[in-house]
């Protein structure tokens, strides 16, 4: 038998090409109830809420712990239609309690996204962040009615992001071992820190091959997700694309050009998130047969494709980026203006910055650089589409730092004044 109330649905109007909204804008749009039968409405609300949540389970033995954590971030709420005995403030909402004829109803709203540091819309391998819009209508002893939409927030950058437009430098020597002889070098440049979503990536290889085997530049983009929940965390890695460029002869140098298109899909960084972060790295190696590929990595800040560079001014951001580097390796370069920085300030933990504070710190990692070491033939990183998981029984603010390669010059952070 058909109810009273046919149908609800809500709808929203976009404000720009790429239908996202950020703190501080307003959301308009409308609730459509078509009415089957006369019925008598009670109560009609809007309201726009903020949310990430995670949760994932871990097996040990024969048992399975599961871990998971809800943040958030607003709550605003419109009534549209109110029953005055309980929502008398509300005069702007029309009286309830009328009979509603058969037919189609259109209440328009308008809510404002309050002023925060919410981080962007994602959707992850053990979580998500997202924005939503609802619409409730109730009737005295009947069960209520509606209809949900969701909507997309881009996360506004807290702080002067220009030090994102300076070029990063990295290099690395390598000596050779068991089935290749010979040593190899590589000076690597990329363009700039920070791309926003569908921009071109240049990077400038010099290697210096004076070894007996030819190798190959392999340029690599890699997505880590990161999940934080009741002292424990689960790190999912997943590999973006993966390009190959021209092989280098043996007794040979060479400066390999390589230009790379930030997928306009891509989701954007995520680091002012305490339950959940997302982070890009691009690693530059050369594939070496039989032994450790010589790497330099370094973390990328994506933005989405709303957000425009503004032009270079003075700098107001503070330096305190603390790179790794490996055995027989070396920082050949430091961006302009990039010096060591005095009494660095200690590394904020995974997860630290929350939703309401005012910095937001784009870069948490530096570029690594490593070396030496043995595997099996094959590529460094995996291949396109896959994924790799890292489980981690504590906190990362709790584990103490146990990587043995040696700190060098500070080359990249971004803190707001």
């Amino acid at each position: 038998m058909l109810g009273s109330i046919k149908s609800v649905s809500i709808s929203y109007d976009a404000i720009n090409e790429s239908n996202s909204f950020s703190s501080g804008d307003r959301i308009a749009g409308r609730v459509v109830v078509e009415v089957a039968k006369e019925v008598e409405v009670t109560r009609l609300a809007v309201k726009a809420k903020g949310e990430a949540y995670v949760s994932w389970s871990e097996k040990h033995g024969d048992d399975e712990d599961s871990y998971w954590a809800r943040e958030r971030y607003f709550k605003v709420k419109q009534l549209l239609v109110a029953d005055r005995k309980d929502d008398g403030d509300d005069l702007s909402a029309p009286t309830s309690g009328l009979p509603y004829d058969p037919g189609t109803r259109v209440y328009p709203f308008s809510l404002q996204i309050p002023e925060g540091n919410f981080p962007s819309s994602f959707k992850g391998v053990h979580g998500y962040i997202t924005y939503t819009l609802e619409a409730k209508l109730s009737r005295s002893m009947r069960i209520p009615s509606g209809a949900k939409a969701e909507f997309t927030i881009y996360s506004k950058p807290s702080m002067n992001t220009n030090q994102l437009m300076e070029p990063l430098f990295g290099a690395v020597q390598k000596k050779m071992k068991f089935f290749t002889s010979g040593t190899v070098s590589m000076n690597v440049t990329v363009d700039k820190a920070g791309y926003v979503q569908g921009e071109k990536l240049n990077i400038s290889a010099e290697v210096e091959n004076n070894s007996s085997r030819t190798l190959k530049p392999k340029f690599s983009l890699d997505q880590k997700q990161s999940f934080f929940a009741q002292r424990s965390s689960e790190i999912v890695r997943k590999s973006i694309f993966k390009e190959i460029g021209e092989p280098i002869p043996p007794s040979a140098q060479k400066i390999v050009q390589k230009e790379l298109i930030i997928p306009p899909d891509l989701p954007a960084s995520i680091l002012n998130c305490s339950l959940l972060k997302v982070e890009y790295i691009l690693k530059v190696y050369l594939d070496v047969p039989y032994a450790r590929d010589p790497e330099v990595e370094f973390p990328l800040v994506i933005l989405p494709n709303t957000y425009a560079f503004g032009p270079v001014t003075a700098s107001n951001v503070a330096i305190g980026f603390e790179p790794f580097q490996g055995w027989h390796s070396q920082l050949s370069h430091v961006a302009p203006g990039l010096g060591q920085p005095q009494n660095t300030p200690a590394a904020q933990p995974p997860g630290a910055l929350g939703h309401g504070e005012s910095e937001l710190n784009l870069a948490t990692q530096g570029a690594r650089l490593k070396g030496e070491g043995t595997h099996p033939a094959g590529d460094a990183s995996p291949s396109q589409g896959t994924a790799s998981r890292t489980r981690t029984a504590d906190p990362p603010q709790s584990r103490p730092r146990t990587n043995p390669l040696r700190r060098c010059t500070p080359l990249f952070y971004l803190k707001s004044a």
